[in-house]
C-alpha cells in the first residue's frame, strides 16, 4: 500500500512538472508566431522560419500528451488505492458531467479498474 502511495506521490510530480514544460512550449509556440506575424514580413513570406514554428508546435503537443497520459494513470491509481482501503466509488470521485464522451472516458477508466481489482482479488465498491 505504501508504495502505491509513493507511486502516486510521484505522478502528481510528474505531472506537475510536465505541465510546466507544456506551459513553456506554449509559451514558445506563441513567441514565434506573434515574432513572424506582426512583422512587416507576414508568416508566410518566411519560410526559413517554419521549422522554428514546427519544432515548438511538435514538443507542445508531446507534452500535451504526456500530461494526458500521466494524469489517466494517476486517476487509475488514485482510484484503485482508495478502493484498496475500503471507499466506494462515490466518495472517491463525484460524477461531475453528463457529457456523452465524458462518461465513455469514465466507463473506460472504471472497467479498468474492475480489471485490476479482479486480479487483486478484490472487490469493486460502489
Amino acid at each position: 500500500m505504501n508504495e502505491m502511495k509513493r507511486e502516486i506521490k510521484s505522478l502528481a510530480q510528474e505531472i506537475k512538472s510536465t505541465k510546466l514544460q507544456f506551459k513553456a512550449s506554449q509559451r514558445e509556440v506563441s513567441k514565434i508566431w506573434l515574432e513572424n506575424n506582426f512583422n512587416s514580413n507576414t508568416w508566410y513570406n518566411k519560410p526559413e522560419t517554419y521549422h522554428l514554428i514546427e519544432n515548438s508546435l511538435r514538443l507542445m503537443c508531446s507534452k500535451q500528451n504526456e500530461v494526458y497520459n500521466l494524469k489517466k494513470e494517476y486517476r487509475l491509481k488514485h482510484i484503485i488505492y482508495s478502493m484498496l482501503r475500503g471507499k466506494t466509488i462515490s466518495q472517491i470521485e463525484n460524477k461531475t458531467s453528463d457529457d456523452k464522451y465524458q462518461t465513455i472516458l469514465r466507463t473506460n477508466l472504471y472497467n479498468e479498474v474492475k480489471k485490476i481489482l479482479l486480479k487483486l482479488e478484490k472487490e469493486w465498491l460502489e
